[in-house]
């Protein structure tokens, strides 16, 4: 973290707690895969931007990928598009979209 900056660290087992400038380094063990961080509020150009993901859009909606182009559209996740029927995306493709983004292993550097 660059000098003169504080963060917040939340941590499954582990102590809400600030630290300052430096090196962290933090072993957690989780009941869960912390990799799997795509869901149904990230956003579409986010989902577009991974192969995984994009492949799962285009295998079950090929136009959603035109859509996430758009700078407006690209800032909307799954469920806001679930919730704006008029976009001409219906819930249901919508929902398998989001349950097979939600085994993708996303790993971050």
């Amino acid at each position: 973290m660059p000098f003169g900056c504080r963060a917040l660290v939340r941590l499954e087992g582990i102590e809400e707690h600030y630290v300052d400038a430096g090196k962290h380094v933090y072993e957690v063990e989780s009941d869960h895969d912390l990799r799997c961080i795509l869901d149904g509020d990230t956003l579409l150009r986010d989902l577009a931007a991974n192969p995984d993901a994009r492949l799962i859009i285009e295998r079950n909606c090929p136009s959603m990928i035109g859509f996430s182009h758009g700078i407006e559209n690209g800032a909307l996740s799954l469920n806001r598009i679930m919730r704006m029927p008029y976009l001409g995306f219906d819930s249901e493709t919508c929902g398998k979209i989001i349950d097979g983004i939600s085994t993708v292993k996303v790993y971050l550097p």
